[in-house]
């Protein structure tokens, strides 16, 4: 209850004229997520922590979700600015309970494509998320569809490296599939040359995606 009392004290005047049965829902370590209702739409709102200074995390998180929407990437931003972040909240299975209970290969693969088409966007606009070798909590299936969730550590490179990190997923026991290690990491390596379409689709003849 401290959490959302000092979030209403706070945040009251944006908060409370607009959005309704508003529950604390999660803590990280920089922020604090609640949820509400926002007329017929179901909303996260992320905060920073009292004592931690996370504004320019949460700040940096609108700005990438702000880019990545138009490219059918992460959840619907609502609102953002230096200590709040608003949007659209993802309500579904997380990646690793999606992986503890799919025993259908042909699905697994084709959510894994879908996944990996998603880093190699953001490879193209020289994004890289991080966390995508372990992609369990920060992926969400709503409705069979995978979404990316959290993008707090997002920047700005020259060689973003999201598929290479997801490559590395792909050769572990939690991803489901086996694949020979040596050759996709030296698929990997030869499309971290120069992001080439060539290479990317090499990859995906690789997975038999």
């Amino acid at each position: 209850m401290y959490f959302l009392e000092r979030f209403l004290i706070e945040y009251s005047k944006i908060v409370l004229m607009i959005f309704k049965n508003i529950e604390f829902y999660a803590r990280g370590k920089r922020s604090l997520v609640f949820t509400a209702i926002a007329g017929k739409i179901k909303v996260a709102i992320k905060v920073s922590k009292q004592g931690i200074n996370a504004k320019n995390r949460i700040e940096n998180e609108g700005k990438f979700l702000s880019v990545l929407n138009k490219h059918g990437i992460g959840p619907k931003l609502i609102f953002y600015d230096d200590d709040l972040l608003i949007y659209e909240f993802v309500e579904g299975k997380s990646f690793l309970e999606y992986l503890e209970k799919e025993k259908n290969k042909k699905n697994l693969k084709k959510i894994l494509k879908q996944i990996l088409g998603y880093c190699r966007t953001m490879d193209k606009l020289n994004i890289e998320k991080k966390e995508m070798t372990r992609p369990f909590k920060n992926v969400i299936l709503k409705k069979g569809k995978p979404v990316l969730i959290d993008f707090e550590r997002c920047r700005k490179t020259r060689r973003p490296s999201n598929v290479s990190q997801f490559c590395q997923f792909l050769t572990s026991k939690s991803c489901g599939l086996c694949f020979d290690r040596k050759k996709l990491i030296k698929n990997a390596k030869e499309y971290m040359k120069d992001y080439s379409e060539k290479n990317y689709f090499s990859l995906l003849d690789f997975f038999g995606f």
